[in-house]
């Protein structure tokens, strides 16, 4: 078995150290000869994403959002990111200090010398846009799985003041919210771009069916049928013996992820829920890839 590009990519800092990042004792748990030749291929599938490139990406996607607020309004320029722009994240169902969003706002703070008080969570956001007019705002975010988080905090969650959702409120105070998440998966954007409604989009990567590892045409099996059927048997096999929920994507850790999105990708601060539990199960005897961390469907 060539592992030698793994070798490489943890050498390079590609990936991390063993300690956060193992592909040694997650291969280990493959029995050898062809359990152990698709566990290769997915793992060559697998994308990491460091932090260096997290900010970044954090960079792009705020500098991409200016275009968009120079379209909506008219004007915009590099002093308005610090002095005429509101920034937060769309929150989890369930309020987490977890939540990759904290670490974004830090990211805004501390690599992009956005002002501290520019930065609000999402309670005093709704607030701030509840007695002002005609002002800009940036969600910022990581990654968005199935979009149901982003529908729930535009359309449904509800500021305790006024009882509007900021959907509404952006609409009757006239203001421009724009959410700029790294990636989104399909299923997230089809999600804000039908159910959403006004509310912009602006992101760095797209990710079509070609990233879900249980379609047979993605990029890991390439179309080969008899392959993928081993695949999918082998990923079955071992969530009924490691008892991850099979639930039709139900559960957060469906064994093929939250809503069945089937990826493999995982930030250095964490792995979203839309990735199958094989990456990061931790048992006696099952070893995890990378420690899931926070929870983003």
């Amino acid at each position: 078995m060539d592992t030698e590009r793994y070798k490489y990519y943890r050498e390079t800092q590609l990936w991390p150290l063993a300690d956060d990042l193992n592909y040694e004792q997650w291969l280990d748990n493959f029995a050898d000869g062809e359990e152990k030749d698709i566990a290769q291929r997915i793992l060559d599938f697998f994308i990491y994403i460091p932090d260096k490139l997290i900010n970044q990406m954090l960079a792009t996607v705020i500098g991409k959002c200016g275009y968009y607020f120079k379209r909506q309004r008219g004007a915009w320029t590099d002093n308005d990111f610090k002095t005429n722009c509101w920034y937060s994240f769309v929150p989890g169902e369930e309020l987490k200090p977890t939540d990759s969003g904290y670490v974004f706002n830090r990211k805004l703070r501390d690599k992009l010398h956005i002002p501290e008080e520019r930065i609000l969570n999402y309670s005093e956001l709704q607030e701030k846009l509840a007695i002002n007019k005609k002002q800009n705002v940036i969600l910022v975010d990581d990654f968005v799985g199935s979009g149901h988080q982003t529908w729930v905090a535009w359309t449904l969650r509800r500021n305790k003041t006024t009882n509007k959702s900021l959907q509404e409120t952006a609409v009757a105070n006239n203001h421009c919210v724009v959410y700029s998440p790294l990636i989104v998966n399909q299923k997230g954007y089809e999600t804000i771009l039908n159910n959403c409604h006004g509310l912009g989009l602006v992101y760095i990567h797209l990710l079509n069916n070609q990233h879900c590892l249980f379609d047979k045409d993605c990029l890991c099996w390439g179309g080969d049928d008899i392959i993928y059927q081993k695949a999918i048997k082998l990923i079955e096999d071992k969530s009924v013996v490691l008892r991850i929920p099979h639930t039709g994507g139900a559960n957060p850790n469906d064994f093929k992820g939250y809503k069945e999105q089937g990826l493999a990708i995982a930030f250095e601060h964490g792995m979203p829920d839309a990735c199958p539990p094989i990456f990061y199960w931790e048992t006696a005897n099952w070893k995890p890839l990378i420690k899931k961390v926070y929870s983003r469907p």
